[in-house]
């Protein structure tokens, strides 16, 4: 084998390895971008899902206020009736 073949024949090698390399670089890319996709999809469920337990919480924590506001609203009314009953008691009694 002569320098000039021995040559080729490493250009040769160089080529195929390197047509090896970027096939193998090819399906990592494709790996990756197949587990990023994944990553992806799994990431909008998570999302989506905290959004309805935030909804729902949100939900019950109106309820909850409206309850607290109408019991509060219903305790002020019972609080001016006794004043006013207190007050018609003193008056009479003066």
């Amino acid at each position: 084998m002569d320098e000039k073949d021995f040559k080729r024949l490493l250009e040769t090698q160089a080529e195929r390895l390197e047509s090896r390399f970027d096939a193998a670089v090819e399906r990592v890319e494709q790996r990756f971008d197949g587990a990023v996709e994944r990553v992806e999809q799994r990431f909008d469920a998570a999302v989506k899902e905290t959004r309805r337990h935030f909804d729902v919480a949100v939900e019950r924590m109106e309820k909850k206020f409206e309850l607290l506001a109408e019991t509060v609203h219903h305790l002020d009314e019972k609080l001016d009736s006794e004043a006013a009953s207190i007050r018609q008691e003193q008056s009479s009694t003066h």
